[in-house]
């Protein structure tokens, strides 16, 4: 992908920043790579992909892009977004609504010959966790984890210094929420990262939505496993060359716990280099990306006949 300035911040979080705008419409980063090989007006440069016989059902769930800003233009917090616009931990509940209205407009659309015995589910980064959570719906037959967390407490433990966790639970949320507003005054990633989190969840403060994190995890609170209930076939990926939700303890924890709870029925890719998608939710590789994923899937969804 062609860098348009220098900038550490290029990447992952740049191109999702720019998507979190307002208006509607695909994310820059993939139009950079997706449009030179699908244009309007061309109908050929549509016929290959549509003969590999998939049918992409695409949504906004809560917490997510133009549904949350549509719902919610307000810049004040606590936000004012109706109850069930903003972020959740279970995201089953969702997928599981979502797989309702495909079913319904499948049996109503006879003529589109919608295969629903095979169906997979596909998210990245974040989405990756939906994935999984919604996988426990027996109507998903093959998911799609890439680029994914296990348990974001983890993640956020493992980047909070342990002296500032300790002040945080002396001193309260007062002293949390004031340390992170004079960072971001400074920091331009911090600023960003936490006050998309705040916005994405609903909530007052930052302290609120920090600890919120807790809930999202593949982790039960009685210390078993979430992924017990997950029977499909999964294809887990990480990428090795961004530091958000490393490979290591993320990707190779799910494809772990999978392996023990339901051998043969998980496969993991780790990516190594830019353009082999070793940048989080493989930006710059999605036609890598695309051939992984669909070979996998005509591998699976062929063995569910």
């Amino acid at each position: 992908m062609y860098t348009f300035f220098n900038s550490q911040f290029f990447h992952f979080e740049f191109l999702h920043v720019i998507g979190t705008a307002p208006f509607e419409g695909c994310d820059i980063g993939e139009c950079l790579e997706a449009g030179g090989s699908i244009r309007i007006n061309d109908a050929e440069s549509w016929f290959a992909p549509g003969t590999r016989g998939y049918a992409v059902l695409t949504f906004d769930g809560p917490g997510q892009g133009i549904f949350l800003r549509q719902q919610d233009q307000k810049m004040e917090f606590p936000a004012g977004a109706p109850a069930g616009t903003y972020m959740r931990h279970d995201w089953e509940a969702v997928i599981s609504k979502a797989l309702d209205r495909l079913f319904s407009y499948a049996a109503k659309s006879p003529q589109l010959h919608l295969d629903v015995e095979k169906v997979a589910v596909f998210g990245e980064s974040m989405g990756a966790y939906f994935a999984l959570r919604g996988s426990a719906d027996p109507r998903i037959k093959a998911c799609i984890a890439m680029d994914g967390f296990y348990d974001m407490w983890d993640i956020a433990d493992s980047r909070i210094p342990p002296v500032f966790l300790k002040a945080w639970d002396t001193m309260g949320d007062g002293f949390f929420n004031r340390v992170v507003r004079s960072l971001a005054k400074v920091d331009f990633r911090t600023r960003f990262e936490f006050a998309h989190a705040r916005f994405a969840l609903g909530l007052p403060d930052f302290a609120q939505s920090t600890r919120e994190f807790k809930k999202f995890t593949l982790r039960n609170q009685d210390g078993s496993e979430y992924l017990v209930q997950v029977k499909c076939p999964v294809f887990v990926t990480g990428a090795a060359d961004w530091a958000y939700f490393p490979a290591q303890g993320n990707a190779t924890k799910i494809h772990a716990v999978m392996e023990k709870l339901h051998p043969g029925k998980s496969k993991l890719w780790i990516a190594k280099g830019v353009g082999s998608g070793g940048l989080q939710a493989k930006v710059a590789a999605i036609s890598v990306v695309h051939n992984k994923t669909f070979e996998w899937l005509d591998e699976v969804l062929a063995r569910s006949k």
